[in-house]
C-alpha cells in the first residue's frame, strides 16, 4: 500500500506549524498521530503493523523506527544520534492553536494525572469544546517525596509571553491545586486564575466588617453570586464568583466555589510588575 496524499498532507502540515523539528522528527510523529487516529491507540505494535503496510515496509523496520523516536540519544544505535526536547514543541504547539483561534478569550486548564501507580502527568491544556488540548506537560514519579511547585512554575514560564497581548487567558485549575504561590505565579503573567476552592474558607464582601462562610453564601444548586470583597489568609482582594451548579450532589459543592481575579495590568517592557503586598495579593 502506497503512502496516502493525506498522509503526505498532514506530514506537510505538522512540518509547517513545527518547524524546529528535523524533517525526520517530523515524519515519524506524523505517522505516528495519523495511525493513532485511524486506529483509536497508540500501542506501539498496533501501530507498526498498521504503518507497515501503508509504507509497505517490514513490520520490525518500522517498529524500530517509532522505537527511536522516543528513546533518549544514548540509547539510539548509531553515531550523532539526537534526542528530541518535547520542551521545545510548547511555544510552537501553542501558536498552531493560536492560529485557528477564533475570539480574544482562551481558557487553559492546569491538571495532575496519575498513569497508573508509576507516574503523574503535570499538563497545561486548551480548553476546546469540552476537549483538552495538551500544549505543556512534565512527566514524574508517582507515590515519591518531590514538590510539583518547580515542575508548575516551569511550564508557566515557558508559556509567558506565548499569548497575544490583547487576548484574555484563564487559567483553570481543580481543588486540589490551588496554592497561594500558584495564584500569584499566573497573576504575574499577566492571566486571570480560575481556581475550585474548598467551601470550608471564608469571605468578607466589600465594605463588610464580618466574614462569612462560603456555605452561608451558596446554599442549594442553581445560585449563584458575584462581587467584591476580601478571602483567605493571607487576604487576596478579589472579585469573586462562585456558583453551585444545578443537579450537583451536596458532597460536590466543596469543590465548586470559583473565585476570579480582575485582569492585572498588562506588563509591557518598562513597566514595573504589580506585586503583593505583605498582606496577600491584590488586583
Amino acid at each position: 500500500m502506497a503512502r496516502t496524499r493525506q498522509v503526505n498532507q498532514w506530514i506537510k502540515t505538522l512540518s509547517s506549524n513545527l518547524p524546529h523539528l528535523s524533517r525526520s522528527q517530523a515524519t515519524v510523529l506524523a505517522l505516528w498521530s495519523f495511525a493513532a487516529v485511524v486506529l483509536h491507540t497508540c500501542a506501539l505494535t498496533t501501530v507498526a503493523f498498521f504503518l507497515a503496510e501503508l509504507e509497505d515496509q517490514p513490520p520490525n523496520t518500522v517498529r524500530q523506527r517509532l522505537k527511536e523516536f522516543y528513546k533518549d540519544h544514548h540509547q539510539k544505535k548509531g553515531e550523532k544520534r539526537l534526542q528530541l526536547d518535547v520542551s521545545g514543541s510548547f511555544v510552537p504547539l501553542l501558536h498552531w492553536i493560536l492560529r485557528l483561534w477564533q475570539g480574544s478569550a482562551i481558557a487553559l486548564a492546569l491538571d495532575a494525572t496519575l498513569v497508573g501507580q508509576r507516574w503523574v502527568a503535570l499538563v497545561i491544556s486548551v480548553v476546546y469544546r469540552g476537549n483538552a488540548l495538551p500544549v505543556a506537560w512534565c512527566i514524574v514519579p508517582a507515590n515519591t517525596k518531590g514538590a510539583w511547585k518547580p515542575h508548575w512554575l516551569a511550564l508557566l514560564a515557558q508559556l509567558e509571553g506565548a499569548f497575544p497581548v490583547e487576548m484574555s487567558v484563564l487559567m483553570l485549575t481543580d481543588r486540589g491545586l490551588y496554592a497561594p504561590w500558584l495564584y500569584g505565579a499566573i497573576q504575574e503573567r499577566g492571566w486571570h486564575p480560575f481556581m475550585r476552592i474548598n467551601s470550608n474558607g471564608k469571605f468578607r464582601p466589600k465594605g463588610s466588617q464580618g466574614w462569612y462562610g462560603l456555605k452561608q453564601i451558596l446554599t442549594r444548586p442553581g445560585q449563584g453570586y458575584r462581587g467584591a470583597g476580601t478571602m483567605f489568609r493571607p487576604k487576596l482582594v478579589v472579585s469573586a464568583a462562585r456558583w453551585w451548579p444545578a443537579g450537583s450532589r451536596a458532597t460536590t459543592r466543596p469543590g465548586l466555589s470559583l473565585p476570579i481575579w480582575r485582569r492585572p495590568r498588562v506588563r509591557r517592557p518598562g513597566m514595573a510588575s504589580a506585586r503583593g503586598s505583605s498582606r496577600g495579593l491584590s488586583v
